[in-house]
């Protein structure tokens, strides 16, 4: 009864755990919400950004272009000649005036004015949905962040780029700011920016502003002059950002190797035995006896929260200067 409670039922030698319709269906979105994002984080965004960010920016940029176009010239069409001061639509007269003297067929002009409505329709659906593709992108873009903890630091250089992990807002009155005051040992945080590299470059090369600057000025040759420069200028300073982080990674990488390898390594894989040496005995002397190691090598250390190091095996304090002691040669 306790495995059918978790849904494990025994056949054979095997455990089966089954799971009722209503569970799968309930599940369901769930489920795909999380396998699209195991499929978004298998796929190797750093090289994508290499080959097909420029190549999607350009072909947004495009598609936006033809379809404020296509708006513009569907929108002009629909108010052709409409006096502003009457409010009477001559085309609309002009139309019916054919009609009546049979010049017009009767269904030519319903048929163009709903395909010009269904054309205008498709076309300002996807005119809106790329804009709030935009949005949505450098949205998920700038709030993409990564949180590390800094431990036993009371005071540090930059306190503007950290913030307290347990921080009290300032806005609550201050009785209620001592009671939720923050705890001398809470860690401080650091908020990473990490965004990844494809859609940091598809939102320089199609970002909000862009969308804004071509929907409100229209389609022109200086708008398409300052929207190519201004991407081209953005994309650069991207590009050579990207490089400068990652030489900056490469640094500070080979300088790791290079303490590993001269200081942390040799340091840490030598072999120290005891040995005893007398020269007193007189039926032996000048004896050198080997014993087996009697003391554990503590090369990994552990702290607590204020940065005090602590035994493994008990949790008294271990002094300040055993840790300098620990990486003399003997």
């Amino acid at each position: 009864m306790a495995l059918q409670s978790h849904g494990l039922y025994k056949k054979g030698n095997r455990y089966i755990r089954k799971v009722s319709l209503w569970s799968k269906i309930k599940n369901y979105p769930i489920d795909q919400w999380i396998n699209l994002n195991e499929n978004i984080n298998i796929v190797d965004w750093d090289q994508l950004s290499e080959t097909t960010a420029l190549r999607l920016g350009i072909a947004l940029n495009v598609l936006f272009w033809f379809l404020s176009l296509v708006r513009k010239a569907l929108r002009s069409s629909s108010i052709y000649n409409e006096d502003h001061f009457f409010k009477s639509n001559f085309r609309e007269l002009e139309r019916k005036k054919l009609k009546e003297y049979g010049k017009l067929a009767p269904s030519s002009s319903s048929e163009w004015s709903w395909a010009t409505y269904t054309c205008e329709s498709v076309a300002t659906f996807l005119f809106l949905s790329l804009f709030i593709f935009s949005i949505i992108n450098a949205i998920r873009v700038l709030t993409t962040t990564k949180t590390y903890k800094f431990m036993y630091h009371d005071k540090l250089k930059n306190e503007k780029l950290f913030q307290k992990q347990n921080q009290v807002s300032k806005k609550l009155p201050r009785l209620i700011q001592r009671l939720l005051r923050m705890e001398p040992n809470d860690p401080w945080t650091l908020q990473y920016w990490n965004p990844n590299r494809f859609f940091l470059r598809l939102m320089v090369l199609f970002s909000p502003i862009h969308s804004l600057i071509i929907a409100l000025n229209g389609v022109t040759l200086n708008i398409l002059l300052t929207v190519v420069i201004m991407t081209f200028f953005l994309y650069t300073l991207t590009t050579k950002f990207e490089d400068r982080v990652d030489q900056k990674e490469l640094i500070l990488k080979e300088v790791a190797h290079e303490y590993d390898a001269k200081f942390v390594i040799p340091n840490t894989t030598r072999d120290y035995k005891e040995v005893a040496i007398d020269s007193t005995d007189k039926f032996n002397p000048n004896s050198v006896e080997v014993f087996p190691k009697a003391q554990k090598t503590k090369v990994f250390l552990i702290h607590d929260s204020k940065g005090n190091l602590t035994d493994i095996d008990s949790p008294s304090k271990l002094p300040s200067s055993w840790l300098k002691s620990t990486f003399k040669p003997r």
